[in-house]
């Protein structure tokens, strides 16, 4: 028995030995699989690194580079292999600056987003942001720093220069002659300008931004109301309000506003004195109205007691002839007269209706010819024309004196027929007059503008003085074609 056990106590240590081998076979090959996973992933974090847009840079305890980015070479001129083993001061522009970066890292462990300016290789000055950390080995004991840097020159030269633009509109905003305003929906003011507060009588913007909006109007009401109708419209300009001082004064004011979202963005223009001034001008206006309304009427019964003198004059005389001269110019001096009424009537002293006017005036021929509208058909084309006294007193003498000789020689008493009047715009700011009838005709010998009646003297003289033209169409009757200009030139 004594030989058999030294046997099993080997075949024992055999198989003890065999299970060491096995395990440091499988920590060999964990090793080995470990080992290739370290190497993609260093791999893999070298691709990143290189391919980083941003510096990625890691130094020694000394502030030796030991290894940074390709990007270095983009963002400041340098080979990676240029710096790798030299002092990191080499991108600083003062050495001390280092020394600041280092502690500020020490207080914390790390920094972001810190700013730094440094230099590239050619000289020119970089505005970088850098976020780093303090690199500590298996013991806690630092032994470097690692960190990343951006260059934000661009972004600081876009910065700088929307700060310029910025102060630029703050001072256009603030020198504004016109209140500028914004306000949330709720009615907070959250900025005025210096114009607008001292419109309403503070004297920072702090004592009006305290009161709010709504304490600045002088109806609760109008408020709601402009806001609802901005919100409905998104813009609204020239919105006419009352607002309030802090005196409590009453101010007029023209409100243009935009709706941003959530928030009221607006101009303010004062036009208490422009309203007051404007209320004094229509006042002024009105009694102006009222005396040339007046005069108008004046002028007119002067000029119906004038027909009536001559009405009366020529009552008593027995030449038919003679008696006929003073009728035409009663009816002529009726044909002014009627001017003078219609702008007594009128809404507007400056325009005349033409439609009510040359209806009343050939009416009133008619009644002085004793013609019957029966015999004689009167048709008018007349609609909407306007014109002022001193193109409508002309304009109306012609119409007399032409439906007058229509009376006295196309169509003389008995005979039926038809006469037109018309006047209708013609474009390019010009009318056009016609005055028709069916009866006997114009004589073809005759030249309308040289006849020694004194009625076609005065229709050629009275065209002249509107400066138009006249025509003579004598086919079926007729035909008198007068174009004028709206307004005499010069004026």
């Amino acid at each position: 028995m004594d030989k058999q056990r030294p046997k099993e106590q080997d075949l024992e240590e055999l198989i003890a030995l065999r299970k060491r081998v096995v395990e440091l076979e499988n920590a060999l090959v964990t090793s080995q699989k470990k080992e290739k996973m370290l190497r993609r992933s260093e791999e893999k974090y070298r691709t990143i690194f290189e391919s980083f847009y941003d510096v990625c840079y890691r130094t020694d305890r000394d502030g030796k580079i030991i290894d940074i980015s390709p990007s270095i070479y983009t963002q400041a001129g340098y080979q990676p292999n240029e710096v790798i083993g030299r002092p990191v001061t080499v991108f600083f522009v003062e050495p001390a600056a280092r020394d600041v970066f280092v502690q500020k890292i020490k207080e914390t462990g790390w920094i972001n987003d810190y700013e730094l300016k440094l230099k590239s290789k050619d000289g020119r000055l970089i505005d970088t942001s850098v976020s780093a950390r303090i690199v500590l080995d298996d013991n806690n004991i630092p032994v470097g720093i690692e960190g990343a840097l951006r260059n934000i020159t661009e972004r600081k030269h876009v910065e700088a220069t929307l700060r310029i633009s910025e102060q630029k509109y703050r001072d256009l905003v603030d020198n504004a002659l016109v209140g500028v305003y914004r306000t949330n929906l709720t009615g907070d003011y959250l900025f005025v300008n210096e114009a607008l507060f001292r419109m309403l009588g503070f004297s920072a913007p702090e004592e009006m931004i305290k009161e709010g909006v709504v304490a600045r109007y002088k109806n609760h009401e109008d408020r709601e109301a402009f806001v609802q109708e901005l919100k409905e419209k998104e813009r609204l300009n020239y919105y006419e309000i009352e607002l309030l001082t802090k005196s409590g004064e009453s101010k007029n004011v023209l409100i243009s506003a935009t709706l941003a979202g959530n928030e009221i963005i607006g101009m303010m223009m004062d036009i208490t004195d422009r309203k007051k001034a404007t209320e004094k001008i229509k006042a002024a206006l009105k009694e102006k109205e009222i005396l040339l309304q007046e005069l108008h009427h004046r002028v007119k019964n002067n000029m119906q007691v004038i027909s009536g003198l001559i009405e009366l004059q020529s009552q008593q005389l027995d030449d038919k002839e003679a008696r006929e001269i003073f009728n035409e110019t009663r009816d002529r001096v009726s044909s002014m007269a009627l001017i003078h009424e219609n702008l007594y009537r009128a809404s507007d002293l400056g325009n005349i209706n033409f439609e009510e006017y040359i209806k009343t005036l050939t009416k009133y021929l008619f009644h002085s010819y004793n013609v019957d509208l029966d015999v004689v058909q009167l048709r008018i084309d007349v609609k909407n024309v306007f014109l002022d006294a001193q193109v409508g007193i002309p304009c109306g003498l012609i119409i007399n004196e032409l439906v007058s000789n229509v009376f006295k020689h196309a169509l003389p008493k008995g005979k039926s027929g038809e006469v037109e009047v018309s006047l209708l715009p013609a474009g390019d700011g010009r009318y056009t007059l016609i005055v028709k009838d069916s009866g006997n005709g114009f004589p073809k010998k005759l030249d309308f503008r040289k006849t020694k009646s004194l009625g076609m003297q005065l229709v050629t003289m009275l065209v002249d003085q509107l400066e138009g033209t006249i025509e003579l169409n004598r086919e079926h009757g007729t035909e008198f074609i007068i174009f004028f200009p709206e307004k005499k030139r010069g004026e």
